[in-house]
């Protein structure tokens, strides 16, 4: 009797002991869902979480000319942090939602720092992440085969955030202009 009642307390020790020699003991499972395009209803997925955000919005974007999406960003940054990435490409693209962005005054930076800054994910509230090859554009919506893939993880959202930090810092500013085309 006495072995039967062992065994599960022996197993469930070497379970925690090798999660923390694997540094995984207090990550639990995160929750995930896919969406896939074209037409999968990513765009008003990633809209609705913007919406629903408390604290803050951390967007990488390597092509970015959704205008709902960045709707959705402009609507929030008046309730909660909004930070936004960019390629270099996209300040002089005609289609970017750059200059919409920079006029409504979400806080914006333009990555140079290597030749492209090809991620595409947002960090919601420091426990979410969106990622996956879907641009922020309605080609990519309507028109691609992407994907999209939205996690809730704490511990997976404080890597992407380390991320967009590091690139945040890496990246500049758009400079101080007002002429007819900012």
């Amino acid at each position: 009797v006495w072995g039967k009642r062992v065994r599960p307390i022996r197993w469930a020790a070497t379970r925690l002991l090798v999660g923390v020699a694997l540094g995984r003991w207090d990550t639990p499972q995160p929750q995930m869902t896919a969406f896939f395009s074209p037409a999968g209803g990513i765009a008003s997925e990633i809209v609705s979480r913007i919406e629903t955000a408390r604290e803050s919005i951390d967007l990488c974007a390597y092509y970015f000319t959704s205008e709902p999406i960045a709707d959705a960003l402009i609507a929030r940054n008046a309730e909660v942090e909004v930070r936004v990435i960019l390629d270099a490409s996209q300040e002089a693209s005609k289609w970017s939602v750059y200059r919409k962005l920079r006029r409504a005054g979400v806080s914006l930076r333009i990555c140079r720092a290597f030749s492209i800054m090809h991620n595409k994910f947002m960090v919601i509230d420091g426990a979410s992440v969106e990622t996956g090859s879907y641009n922020y554009t309605m080609r990519a919506e309507r028109g691609n085969a992407e994907n999209a893939l939205f996690l809730h993880s704490p511990t997976l959202a404080r890597r992407y955030r380390r991320e967009f930090e590091k690139l945040w810092r890496s990246s500049a500013a758009p400079p101080e202009t007002s002429g007819p085309h900012q």
